[in-house]
């Protein structure tokens, strides 16, 4: 809290979320809350004193409170964050400089979650290749690492179930589709770095069993997938789908 008391909230918010970067295998939401607060604390100082805003501390408050809710199991936790979250939603709504894609994303992560629990994995999909292309034509990648490397494998998996006609594939799946291709030319080169090593080979391989129609190595790959600490519960529902998919005999 050193940055705090020096009136330097944003770096502190910095810094909590650096430990919940280091500490993601076991979700420390802790400090993601933390470092949305002091997000949200420098933003209201930055106002207070009259400076000119562009609200990039309200952008680090909504990457802290998004990676958190995706983190976070507890549905009474969950409500509490989402809670804090709307706080910010309505303060952006009357901001007219507020150009961050971070919202939109939020938006549209929710509205695919829910997608998937209806079993609308086509709209699911949609949702999240809009926010890829999206976060790919503002050049914003470098900011949100995590969020694309969720939504990588999910929309991954949702290919797979999916298995659409390349007419009906949008250049960017097509693209993430030979990323995990064994044939593929970057397959042995640090292409894949957004994810874990272990992660990056199940995916590989169960793209090339899907592929290749070898039914056992389907199933079996499925359920080393779904034992990853990483894994969501809308990743492991269309997993469940992957698995039956191809094991209906």
């Amino acid at each position: 809290h050193k940055f705090d008391n020096c009136y330097l909230s944003e770096y502190a918010g910095l810094c909590f979320l650096g430990v919940a970067k280091c500490n993601e295998a076991e979700g420390d939401v802790e400090a993601l809350l933390k470092g949305a607060r002091m997000f949200r604390k420098a933003d209201d100082r930055k106002n207070k004193l009259g400076f000119i805003n562009n609200n990039e501390n309200l952008e680090g408050a909504f990457r802290c409170y998004s990676q958190a809710l995706t983190t976070e199991k507890n549905p009474v936790m969950k409500a509490c964050i989402i809670r804090e979250f709307t706080e910010i939603n309505k303060n952006l709504s009357v901001t007219s400089d507020f150009h961050s894609p971070c919202h939109r994303v939020y938006e549209l992560q929710l509205a695919s979650d829910n997608d998937i629990q209806r079993n609308d994995f086509v709209a699911a999909l949609d949702k999240l290749t809009e926010i890829i292309e999206m976060l790919a034509e503002r050049k914003s990648e470098a900011l949100y690492e995590e969020v694309i490397a969720r939504i990588e494998v999910t929309r991954l998996l949702l290919l797979l179930f999916l298995d659409l006609p390349a007419s009906r594939q949008s250049p960017s799946q097509i693209k993430l589709l030979e990323k995990y291709s064994w044939n593929h030319e970057g397959f042995e080169s640090n292409e894949n770095n957004s994810l874990d090593e272990c992660m990056t080979l199940l995916l590989e391989v169960l793209v090339h069993s899907c592929q290749t129609r070898q039914d056992e190595v389907v199933k079996e790959t499925c359920d080393e997938i779904s034992n990853h600490h990483s894994i969501t519960d809308e990743q492991s529902k269309i997993l469940e789908n992957i698995s039956k998919k191809f094991n209906r005999n």
